[in-house]
């Protein structure tokens, strides 16, 4: 054996050790909300169910979040609920 084998098989496995693992995932996320569009008063809120629905074979985890844009006049939203898991093929 020369002398140089011993250097190689280090440097192979100090490489493999720094190798990432790379994890595959397949879910498919689509949200939708019902109704698409509401007419809000300061009176009266305008209020929407969400929809998270998973298409992919593997479970998920979700964070949702709001955020109004300039146009919304001073209008705020909320969400009841923030994070949700999704099973593979449900909603």
């Amino acid at each position: 054996m020369d002398s140089k084998s011993p250097l190689t098989v280090l440097i192979v496995i100090m490489l493999l050790s720094m190798s990432a693992t790379v994890v595959s995932a397949d879910v498919d996320i689509s949200l939708s909300a019902n109704p698409s569009s509401a007419e809000a008063s300061p009176d009266e809120a305008a209020e929407y169910t969400i929809l998270v629905r998973n298409t992919g074979d593997d479970d998920a985890a979700v964070s949702l979040s709001t955020q109004q844009g300039n146009d919304c006049n001073g209008f705020t939203s909320t969400l009841e609920t923030t994070f949700v898991q999704v099973g593979s093929q449900s909603s």
